[in-house]
């Protein structure tokens, strides 16, 4: 919240306008400062967004397995010439000889 000084305006005779003048630099500096705060605002905000780019780059790099397992029942070829049917449906106890 910004306190600006109500300026005086009713009679700007060479004393009134030295006070009219005074209440403007205060409004001037409470305005800078507000400008201030907001810069150094958009400072933390311009660099949150770039480490959130290179976050988002580095998972961009990342080769992710996103294929969904749709078959439910799958044979696997063991070493030892034997086929050994899966289903992924119960996978409690699974032992492959």
């Amino acid at each position: 919240m910004i306190n600006l000084k109500e300026l005086h305006t009713d009679d700007l005779s060479m004393n009134s306008g030295k006070l009219f003048r005074e209440q403007m630099i205060e409004n001037f500096k409470a305005i800078e400062q507000v400008i201030n705060r907001i810069l150094t605002k958009q400072s933390e905000l311009e660099e949150e967004i770039k480490s959130l780019e290179k976050l988002y780059q580095a998972l961009d790099k990342v080769e992710l397995n996103s294929e969904l397992v749709t078959d439910t029942g799958s044979a696997i070829d063991g070493n030892d010439g034997q086929t050994t049917s899966l289903d992924i449906n119960q996978t409690e106890n699974i032992t492959l000889n």
